[in-house]
């Protein structure tokens, strides 16, 4: 996560790379049951799956996560 305050609400990109596809969950203040799942698709699929970058501003996040690919 961004070097914020940790109790600050924050979006997550998390996205399937095997398919192209992402979405923005949040806003959370915990990614660790998300980066839990995606750890446990990636062992019991073997899926190209991660979790991250995140941020506070979920359009802007999406825009550069996308920009990116």
């Amino acid at each position: 996560m961004a070097d914020s305050d940790p109790n600050e609400p924050f979006f997550l990109i998390v996205a399937d790379l095997d398919t192209g596809l992402f979405c923005v969950e949040g806003p959370m203040t915990d990614d660790r049951p998300w980066r839990r799942a995606v750890q446990r698709a990636k062992e019991k699929r073997s899926r190209n799956i991660r979790s991250g970058p995140a941020g506070p501003d979920r359009d802007a996040l999406a825009r550069e996560f996308q920009q990116a690919q």
